[in-house]
């Protein structure tokens, strides 16, 4: 989480107690499912029903690229949807990852 803090920083956003729980969810959600272990609530997918603007990407977008930097873990893969293509070209970016002009024109 501390990644996701100094981002938070950045923007200086400041959630709750109470949100920051439910984003220390997301990143313990990351973290189990590249060490192949069980989710705490048996199911296929994962819902977070935090309210909008407290930090959902951010945390995700931290945690994974936490998780890809690490050599024990260059066998993980991440896979995220996102609803506009502006949303995958900003985490892209966000990731240092260079875009590829003719496939996102």
């Amino acid at each position: 989480m501390g990644a996701v803090r100094g981002r938070f920083a950045e923007y200086h956003h400041a959630p709750s107690s109470r949100q920051l729980v439910g984003l220390r969810q997301i990143v313990v959600a990351i973290q189990r499912m590249a060490d192949a272990l069980p989710l705490t609530l048996p199911r296929l997918f994962d819902i977070c029903f935090l309210p909008p603007g407290i930090g959902k990407t951010v945390t995700m977008t931290e945690a994974a690229r936490d998780l890809l930097r690490r050599p024990d873990y260059r066998h993980v893969g991440v896979i995220v949807f996102l609803s506009q293509l502006e949303e995958s070209r900003t985490l892209l970016r966000r990731w240092g990852w260079v875009l590829m002009t003719t496939l996102w024109s």
